[in-house]
């Protein structure tokens, strides 16, 4: 999914793509033989950026357990950092909420 994070806020948010729950579209390489969902059946969109606007590309691993509420706080605490700081403080919190029995992630 796609995050637009502005003045410290998730200003947008694409919805999640899938069959049904916990069914996620998958893409993967046919030449594997894995089961795969067409690139044609991904969401285009546009939107229009402004300075100081941050994009947060993330998969189900970041979005299934980390509310967006706090995606766009760490975001906007940390925007003198660079991306993959970033990246890597949120991966973290998601990796720290997956595995806490006790958080109420998006996915529970």
């Amino acid at each position: 999914g796609v995050l637009l994070v502005r003045e410290g806020v998730v200003a947008s948010a694409t919805p999640p793509l899938q069959h049904m729950f916990n069914y996620p579209y998958q893409l993967a390489c046919p030449q594997m033989g894995a089961r795969s969902d067409s690139p044609s059946s991904a969401d285009r969109f546009q939107v229009e950026l402004r300075v100081g606007d941050v994009l947060v590309l993330g998969s189900d691993g970041l979005l299934d357990n980390v509310f967006h509420e706090e995606i766009a706080r760490v975001v906007s605490a940390n925007s003198g950092e660079p991306a993959r700081r970033i990246a890597h403080m949120l991966a973290h919190r998601a990796s720290e909420h997956s595995g806490d029995r006790t958080y109420p992630s998006p996915f529970a």
